[in-house]
């Protein structure tokens, strides 16, 4: 008994020492045992490791320049962390002035027989590139690289511009143990400072350090200096359903709010919106161009102009405008914005065709408002005070009676009062130069379902026939149109493409045109199995299959699952058989699961008769938005759904 209390004793003893390896995680000194451990196991996918890394911001005594200097500590795993030892430093500069980087020194340090040997990254290694027009690039490889070599880098940057003071970013694509900025601003220059991301600061300390900066003219300033911490930070792996990661890394944010001169002078940077929305007045891209009057006659015909139905008018004229003006691709929501050049070429950014859509509605005494918002790759624009710079795109709104309706004219397929996907983005920012400009959710004005009805026949000859009608609304039914109407052949390869077995027939869309309020399908299927002369026939019932994999793998997820927008998916079957010729040996099992709080559910259920097997199946995400604590859940029900579609009816076959 005690020989065993001991083994079990050494194997504990053995575990922790594994799960805690000697990394020296509190200094940028780098130890022999930084190189000779080779694991990381809180996180065994890891490539690459963090060990330490610190960040400091001042402004300078003398030249009153931001300085920031940096400092990273960087274990390579293995040879899939090699491109952590290419650094990529970006610069920002201005038509006058320009960031600039100083004091890089890079090392790679190996372990050759238990010595600690250093590789020192030479001046002629480094390069910059002028990267666009307000960013220069500065970059380098450390040398000298191998499996369990530690890398450290540092450089200190010096910027003109205080009003983008420096911020920090603690978590990455992989994981960090230990990383730390420090912050010292004179108390002339006010930030709104933002934590963003779902991880806490261990470490968050202030202090007020007196007469830090001395002016020329003996003016004197205190300082606010700040200690952020984070330690044991886990890596940010991607997953589906999500916006930009941007809105979830754990980061230190600064947008500068106010600036006071030492002679009493203040300048307001951070503006309120009321000042905002009377700078987009005058503003001479997207302000100049709502204000821009068109002529109904040059552009609308007489049964669109003389429509007395209001909601007919609009329709019509968004139907026009989509029709006829092609969107290049662009954004950019202040810059090359003319509704003038448009009307000329027939092709523009977003900017130009939605403020095109939204004059034309103005001049036809429709209640429309341009509507500001970030799409979901560009970010969650700032809520609490303005940022112009957050928003990239531009829709309208229209409001007709009790009902509104967000219209966006640059997709083709787009059904009235549908925005595309990239737009759902929880919110925007409706602008009205009167009454003021106010934010509004934004959120998807029909419901999005799919539905198959599939009817089949068990042949006496070991075959299957029958139907499939698909029905489609909402964003399933905008993917379809996409994925049809410009090609209908490649859509029906595809769908057999699926199926290796099944052959289709017969396809036929019932929908009227690419911008219906739906898509609706029916086609016949054949189906022969590879062995028909077995006693027992394994047929799998889902002719049309909602998910093939659980996109769902992380073991736990630290940010929401963001789908966009509520859905269901529905699928019944009927499967007739010749009682005479063939017996169901095995059917489905019923499942009933639900997330907590009716957040969504699964049913599925089948029943044999006498000749016939029927299956319901139904999947509801009630919810657009999930919580991070809900993704165990969702994760279940997933694989659940993927097991669901992979299991087969079992007939056995009598003669």
């Amino acid at each position: 008994m005690k020989q065993i209390t001991l083994i079990l004793s050494l194997l504990s003893t053995l575990f922790i020492s594994a799960q805690e390896e000697p990394y020296s995680s509190d200094t940028f000194t780098v130890s022999l045992e930084d190189v000779q451990t080779r694991t990381f196991a809180k996180d065994s996918s890891a490539n690459a490791l963090v060990i330490y890394e610190q960040g400091e911001s001042y402004v300078d005594k003398e030249e009153y320049d931001l300085h920031t200097k940096i400092k990273h500590k960087v274990k390579l795993l293995n040879t899939e962390g090699f491109e952590h030892a290419n650094v990529a430093i970006y610069l920002y500069k201005s038509k006058n002035s320009k960031e600039k980087i100083e004091n890089i020194k890079a090392i790679t340090y190996n372990n050759v027989g238990g010595n600690l040997i250093k590789s020192h990254l030479l001046e002629k290694d480094i390069y910059t590139e002028d990267y666009n027009e307000n960013t220069t690039l500065v970059k380098f490889t450390l040398p000298n690289i191998k499996e369990g070599s530690v890398i450290t880098y540092s450089y200190e940057v010096i910027s003109p511009f205080m009003f983008k003071y420096h911020g920090w970013d603690f978590q990455s694509d992989i994981p960090k143990l230990y990383s730390e900025y420090k912050a010292s601003i004179p108390a002339n220059w006010l930030y709104h400072t933002k934590l963003v991301g779902q991880e806490k600061l261990d470490v968050a300390e202030s202090e007020i350090k007196k007469e830090c900066l001395v002016m020329r003219n003996g003016a004197t300033a205190d300082c606010g200096n700040s200690t952020f911490a984070m330690k044991d930070i886990p890596a940010f792996i991607e997953e589906d359903y999500m916006t930009t990661k941007s809105n979830y890394l754990a980061r230190i944010e600064y947008e500068l709010e106010t600036f006071r001169g030492m002679d009493g002078s203040i300048k307001h940077y951070t503006k309120t919106w009321k000042s905002v929305d009377k700078e987009l007045k005058s503003e001479k891209e997207i302000g100049k161009q709502i204000r821009r009057s068109v002529d109904l006659e040059d552009l609308l015909t007489a049964d669109i102009i003389n429509e007395t139905d209001a909601l007919k008018k609009t329709e019509a004229i968004y139907q026009y405008v989509q029709e006829q003006y092609t969107w290049n691709g662009d954004y950019k929501i202040f810059k090359d914005v003319s509704i003038k050049d448009l009307i000329e070429t027939r092709s523009g950014n977003v900017s130009s065709i939605n403020i095109l859509l939204h004059n034309i509605l103005r001049e036809a005494d429709i209640d429309v408002k341009p509507v500001l918002l970030s799409t979901r790759n560009n970010g969650f624009p700032t809520v609490i005070y303005p940022v112009i710079s957050d928003f990239n795109y531009l829709i309208v709104q229209v409001t007709i009676g009790d009902d509104t309706y967000f219209l966006d004219a640059t997709d083709k397929f787009l059904t009235f009062g549908e925005i595309p996907f990239r737009c759902l983005n929880e919110r925007g920012r409706v602008i009205d130069f009167k009454a003021g400009s106010e934010w509004v959710d934004i959120t998807p004005k029909y419901p999005t379902t799919t539905m198959y009805i599939t009817e089949l026949t068990l042949n006496n000859d070991a075959t299957v026939s029958g139907t499939v009608k698909g029905k489609k609304t909402g964003y399933h039914a905008l993917n379809a149109k996409k994925a049809y109407f410009p090609n209908n052949d490649n859509y029906i390869n595809k769908l057999e493409d699926k199926h290796p077995n099944l052959e289709i027939t017969n396809h036929e869309v019932l929908s009227e045109s690419q911008i219906s309020n739906g898509f609706s399908e029916s086609y016949n299927v054949d189906l022969e199995f590879d062995n028909p002369d077995v006693n027992l026939l394994y047929l799998n019932p889902f002719i049309a299959k909602f998910f093939t994999t659980n996109p769902f793998k992380l073991q736990e997820r630290s940010y929401p699952i963001d789908f966009g927008y509520a859905d269901t998916y529905f699928y019944t079957l009927k499967l007739k058989f010749d009682p005479e010729v063939y017996e169901v040996s095995e059917a489905p099992k019923g499942v009933n699961l639900a997330i907590p709080n009716s957040k969504g559910s699964i049913s599925y259920s089948s029943a044999v008769k006498e000749n016939q097997v029927q299956l319901m199946f139904k999947i509801r995400f009630n919810d657009a938005l999930y919580p991070p604590e809900y993704y165990p859940y969702l994760k279940e029900m997933m694989n659940k759904v993927v097991d669901i579609q992979t299991n087969s009816l079992i007939l056995f076959k009598k003669k």
